[in-house]
């Protein structure tokens, strides 16, 4: 992987993002899962990316697990500011604010 795969699924992210703000908690169970709810969630983001999903498809299972894997490795390997700030707020069921998300990527 890399940081160019990073920035293009922040990319995905904000282009596809219809809303504002996005919470991805789990509000029926209380529960932080972070295989579950967030990742069927983000897969939305990136389902259409070709490049992303052959690279998911050679390495884990299902999209999900891929997801949740490419956000810990860019915010935990890369250290890219807008991946740290989603596994964040995830992390600590927080909403992320699209607005906020490009005012990170623009900061570079």
């Amino acid at each position: 992987m890399g940081r160019e795969i990073c920035e293009r699924f922040i990319n995905d992210i904000l282009r596809k993002a219809k809303s504002k703000v996005y919470y991805f908690s789990d509000k029926k169970n209380g529960l932080y899962s972070y295989y579950g709810v967030q990742a069927k969630k983000l897969k939305y983001f990136i389902e259409d990316d070709e490049e992303i999903v052959k690279l998911c498809e050679k390495k884990y299972s299902t999209l999900e697990i891929c997801v949740a894997k490419l956000l810990a490795y860019c915010a935990e390997r890369e250290n890219y500011p807008p991946a740290i700030y989603i596994y964040a707020r995830i992390f600590f069921n927080r909403p992320i604010y699209i607005d906020e998300l490009k005012r990170l990527v623009e900061k570079k």
